[in-house]
């Protein structure tokens, strides 16, 4: 939840928990994770911008510092809404809620029913059953609603090439088909415009495909016999009665994915506030992540320097902070009597290992207090901050507009084919 820098976090914070929210994660209730009791003194660095205590003040903030900013749990999300609407409509302050959406569950489930179908009704099944997996696992790497839309196409073109394959010129009918170059080329494009990363593993798609076909083949021709087409592809109409209306199937499924884009987004109650650059996690991502946020990483960090400090040289002070490498060690000279003399050895107070990274993580939930550090932890290292501009819109333009462009493309194949070629009788039906 966001609300402007002049309202009372208190004020909020009883709000919230009338309406039954509980352990909200605010900036007045932060605490130092790890305090110093041998050594309850300032660090070097501590108030610099590049502290991780300072740092992480960032998460209470919008970009522009406009906006206070409250982390609710999403059992939470009903009892926020309703806290959202008391400040709305009683206190007149202007709110907001930045929840989570669903995951799109039905665009990983329309490109499997389609798969399903056309794998039934394929010559070779089990040419398209082998390449067809390759796209079903894509989607669900990225599974976005434009991506499963030109997983859609993808699959309808595999539906098409495993009509010829194996046949005597089935390369070069296959080069020189405009369909089923346009139908790859428009797949590639949509996922390219949607991201640059799974288009190029896109590109990587039908060299895995046509890989397991292969190594099929490979062990088909250990058997005994194995059949060979006698008419070669140049004599095999791709497009027949039963392809034309497997393409209104494709063209169907992405209609349904544009509607659950339009209407299957977030539900909740409308706010008053709209284009507030707020934190967000994205894919990690050195270049793209905003260094204003710390990570768990550098609270791991943060940790070691902090348990360490008492142990440090006060007269090297480029040596009071710094970023441990794996196998670092805190070594104390230890005396002892023995019946010849005083001997001495040394013993490792701290490693700074995978056992020390696992147990500071660990101990994040001991936490007496709301810590924004469960949030860390929550996300893991797999992800960085950015901000991102929360204005509810039903949908994204862009989005739109590729998927109305994927469904367009075969709807009007399957209008040209049912009405003009059928006139000519260059398609029976």
């Amino acid at each position: 939840m966001y609300i402007p820098k002049d309202v009372s976090e208190k004020q909020v914070l009883g709000v919230l928990a009338t309406a039954g929210c509980r352990n909200v994660i605010a900036s007045s209730v932060q605490e130092i994770p790890a305090p110093r009791v041998y050594c309850p003194i300032k660090q070097n660095g501590e108030n610099t911008d590049e502290s991780y205590l300072e740092k992480r003040n960032a998460f209470f903030s919008d970009k522009h510092n406009q906006y206070r900013l409250f982390y609710i749990s999403d059992a939470y999300i009903k009892n926020a809404q309703k806290a959202m609407e008391i400040l709305i409509s009683e206190y007149h302050i202007k709110a907001g809620i930045d929840s989570s959406e669903t995951f799109p569950w039905m665009a990983i489930v329309i490109c499997f029913l389609l798969y399903v179908l056309l794998l039934f009704n394929a010559e070779n099944q089990f040419v398209y059953g082998f390449a067809g997996i390759f796209p079903l696992l894509f989607i669900l790497c990225f599974p976005f609603y434009t991506i499963a839309a030109a997983v859609c196409l993808l699959l309808y073109d595999y539906y098409l090439i495993q009509k010829v394959w194996q046949r005597a010129g089935a390369v070069h009918y296959l080069v020189k088909n405009s369909l089923v170059l346009c139908f790859a080329a428009i797949s590639l494009l949509i996922v390219f415009i949607t991201s640059f990363t799974a288009g190029i593993i896109l590109m990587m798609i039908p060299a895995a495909s046509f890989s397991a076909v292969f190594l099929y083949h490979a062990f088909e021709k250990k058997k005994a016999f194995s059949p060979v087409f006698i008419r070669p592809a140049g004599f095999i109409s791709i497009i027949n009665r039963k392809s034309v209306h497997f393409m209104l199937s494709c063209a169907t499924g992405i209609c349904l994915l544009t509607v659950f884009a339009l209407f299957g987004v977030d539900k909740s109650p409308s706010v008053s506030v709209k284009g507030v650059s707020l934190p967000v996690p994205i894919r990690y991502s050195v270049s793209r992540g905003v260094k204003a946020f710390p990570s768990l990483t550098d609270y791991i960090v943060w940790n070691w320097n902090t348990i360490t400090y008492p142990y440090r040289s006060l007269n090297n002070k480029d040596n009071l902070y710094s970023i441990p490498e794996n196998g670092e060690t805190v070594i104390l000279p230890r005396y002892k009597e023995t019946e010849n003399g005083i001997s001495e050895s040394n013993e490792i107070v701290f490693r700074y290992d995978s056992a020390f990274r696992k147990t500071v993580i660990k101990s994040i939930d001991a936490l007496p207090y709301p810590a924004i550090e469960k949030v860390l932890k929550k996300q893991g290292n797999s992800v960085c901050i950015g901000y991102l501009i929360t204005d509810r819109k039903a949908y994204d333009p862009k989005s739109l507009l590729l998927l109305l462009a994927a469904g367009f493309v075969p709807l009007m194949v399957f209008v040209y084919n049912i009405t003009i070629r059928k006139k000519k009788n260059d398609i029976h039906f």
